[in-house]
């Protein structure tokens, strides 16, 4: 059994956004996409997730809940930005700078967590640009639009590559963590009891994911 951390991604999504169009909406995919990354993820675990994992910890005494990982969000830039080649940078130096922050679309779980983190730099009325989708939020940052808050695994691939540059700020964001989430008065099958085990097994991202995972929509406008 496999489990692909990319389409459990994409789960996440539509599990956070609470339905699939939201998800696809937030992801820039078309809704048939996230549909199928979700069936092929039931399909390589062999079974029908009823099975949450959410961002962040859900409190209800009917639920079991179980921290797996940590996410951690990162603020990236073009690799041409002044600020990239420091070794550290500061909330005064992002202010003194005075860049254009690109938060996620209002009322995701990922935006309320940017907002808290430029708050607590002191960055909280700074300028900002909504932006629907990490993909993007990448190509505005190549464009020079802005300075985004991004979950690290979202730009794995880009930062290795050397086309976008993570700015080493100092207080780092707080770690958000990733939590299992059933209900306590449901059995679970066999099946889902394995889905369990294989998650409880990751403790990071991965460095690379599968190229196959996911086919976002890369036509598709940068609101910026």
């Amino acid at each position: 059994m496999e489990l692909n951390l990319h389409r459990l991604w994409i789960f996440m999504q539509v599990v956070e956004h609470q339905g699939f169009s939201a998800a696809a909406q937030k992801l820039y995919m078309s809704q048939p996409s996230v549909s199928n990354q979700v069936r092929r993820l039931e399909q390589s675990l062999r079974v029908t997730i009823g099975i949450a994992v959410v961002a962040g910890t859900p409190l209800g005494d009917r639920l079991v809940v179980e921290s797996v990982l940590d996410e951690h969000l990162v603020l990236i830039a073009a690799p041409g930005h002044p600020l990239a080649d420091r070794t550290t940078v500061t909330p005064d130096d992002l202010s003194a700078d005075g860049p254009r922050f690109l938060p996620r679309e209002p009322g995701s779980q990922t935006r309320a967590l940017q907002e808290r983190v430029l708050a607590d730099w002191g960055l909280a009325a700074a300028p900002h640009a909504d932006i629907w989708g990490p993909e993007a939020v990448k190509r505005c940052v190549a464009a020079g639009t802005g300075l985004p808050l991004i979950s690290e695994h979202a730009v794995v691939d880009e930062l290795r590559a050397g086309t976008l540059a993570a700015l080493p700020v100092t207080p780092a964001p707080q770690p958000r963590p990733i939590s299992l989430v059933r209900r306590r008065d449901r059995l679970l099958s066999p099946a889902e009891r394995a889905f369990l085990e294989l998650l409880r097994e990751v403790r990071h991202w991965p460095g690379e994911h599968d190229g196959g995972a996911g086919d976002t929509e890369d036509d598709d406008p940068c609101r910026c």
